[in-house]
């Protein structure tokens, strides 16, 4: 199964137990689903879909997982690109990936 249905799966199953873990931070597996599903129709919104590539430029976060999880939701690939890569490289990636967003 994909990631994101056996983390739905997890979610029905375990809703208040922790999914991750960033610092002193805890998130749920109720609050990631719901997070990543809102993630998920705002990129549908934006042209999102099977077959699209969004790139994700983000440090190690919460925010960065919910991303994930939301693009693969929504149907697409994602990209990920260290935010610390030069922007010369990050232009050319975007580029020749053919990213949708």
């Amino acid at each position: 199964k994909p990631l994101h249905e056996l983390l739905e799966e997890q979610a029905m199953k375990t809703p208040d137990q922790t999914a991750l873990v960033f610092g002193a931070q805890r998130m749920t597996y109720r609050e990631l689903n719901e997070k990543a599903n809102q993630t998920a129709r705002l990129l549908r919104e934006k042209g999102i879909g099977r077959g699209s590539i969004a790139a994700i430029i983000a440090d190690r976060s919460f925010e960065m997982i919910i991303g994930i999880i939301g693009i693969l939701k929504a149907g697409g690939a994602y990209l990920p690109i260290d935010p610390e890569t030069p922007r010369d490289r990050i232009d050319y990636m975007l580029k020749n990936s053919g990213a949708a967003l």
